[in-house]
């Protein structure tokens, strides 16, 4: 595409797309728009990993999404029992502090009326940087093998601030992603020890789930890290939170300052408050707002209406490029974010031509 039609296309306004935009009117309770293909709400549905949550709220759906549904409840099931036996495991390998379940894990229970409307592909464990070893090799004495495609061990090499494993439970292989800390590199200064200590033990759940407010800002911080491409529950789960009666956003707007997440959390929750009508107090948007130009930067990049909130003719280079120095808040963390992208790039890239040579074969 010639250069200046290409960035026409980029400019435009971005378009309505009616079925996502009734799926997310839906799943703020509002009616199902009319004329909308009910074969292409489904399939948004289940890009969007929210079938189970649709399906409650139309019951009517849940005859056509059976198949779907009941696959999904089973691997939930095992999901659970790995839940279960992780702890169990931990208690045994003489840690310091209970490690701490993570995203979809915690917002499952904080925040639905049932764990099993919210969609989980694997277990995310924040442990004590001082029991990170003990936990590693608990899980590895226990059969959990190590689960990171060759890519992604070559890129992360230097930084290793997640662990994933894997073990059948059952008939399931379960993913255990093991977290050190909740972010790579240098861009933001997240006090690990403090989200160990505000978590909460629930009844009938086997390990502490992490604070609404840590996980509004873990989902924050996970969307913007993820170049903003985050399936449509993990939006639903950042608009749900806002509303958690235990949530106070001022508090965690100062917490988001003070770990330099500001900008991040801006951005998911502007997202969130244009998508889903999520209600912000504007002074506390304003003390997040980004400074300069960063801010309406990311309301343009920001303006999708489709299965991200990504404008839809940016592609993933371009985007990757973009969102780094947008979501940093402080100059030194721009820096670092744009030499660690490079390093990324840089080093897969090398892991990949070796494993062409190799004849190496694996998942990407």
């Amino acid at each position: 595409m010639p250069e200046r039609a290409r960035l026409v296309e980029i400019m435009a306004a971005q378009p309505a797309d009616p079925v996502w935009e009734a799926l997310r009117a839906l799943l703020r309770g509002q009616p199902l728009a009319e004329g909308v293909p009910i074969d292409a709400l489904v399939d948004a549905a289940a890009r969007g990993h929210v079938m189970a949550l649709m399906a409650s709220l139309r019951p009517e759906l849940a005859r056509r999404l059976s198949r779907e549904l009941a696959a999904e409840s089973f691997v939930q099931l095992h999901i659970t029992r790995a839940q279960g036996e992780l702890a169990e495991l931990l208690s045994l390998a003489g840690l310091k502090r209970r490690p701490v379940l993570l995203k979809g894990n915690a917002t499952a229970h904080l925040i639905y009326e049932t764990p099993a409307l919210r969609a989980t592909l694997d277990v995310d464990l924040l442990v004590a940087e001082g029991d990170f070893e003990a936990a590693l090799g608990a899980l590895h004495a226990a059969g959990w093998l190590d689960a990171a495609p060759e890519i992604f061990q070559a890129v992360n090499r230097s930084d290793a601030y997640e662990h994933p494993l894997a073990r059948d439970i059952g008939p399931v292989r379960v993913g255990c992603d093991l977290h050190r800390r909740l972010a790579r590199g240098q861009r933001f200064r997240i006090d690990h020890t403090a989200i160990l200590d505000r978590a909460l033990t629930l009844p009938g759940v086997p390990l502490p789930v992490c604070h609404p407010e840590d996980a509004l800002l873990h989902t924050a911080l996970h969307a913007a890290t993820s170049h903003f491409a985050v399936p449509l529950k993990a939006w639903v789960d950042l608009h749900r939170l806002c509303e958690h009666p235990e949530v106070d956003l001022d508090r965690t707007a100062e917490r988001a300052r003070a770990q330099q997440m500001a900008s991040a959390l801006w951005a998911g929750l502007h997202v969130v408050s244009r998508w889903f009508g999520t209600t912000l107090d504007p002074r506390v948007m304003a003390s997040l707002r980004p400074d300069g130009g960063r801010a309406r930067a990311l309301e343009w990049l920001l303006a999708g209406n489709g299965a991200t909130p990504l404008r839809q003719a940016l592609s993933s280079r371009e985007t990757k490029l973009l969102i780094g120095p947008l979501v940093a808040d402080k100059l030194s963390a721009r820096g670092a974010w744009v030499v660690e992208t490079f390093q990324l790039v840089s080093r897969g890239r090398l892991a990949r031509r070796r494993r062409s040579v190799t004849g190496a074969v694996g998942p990407d």
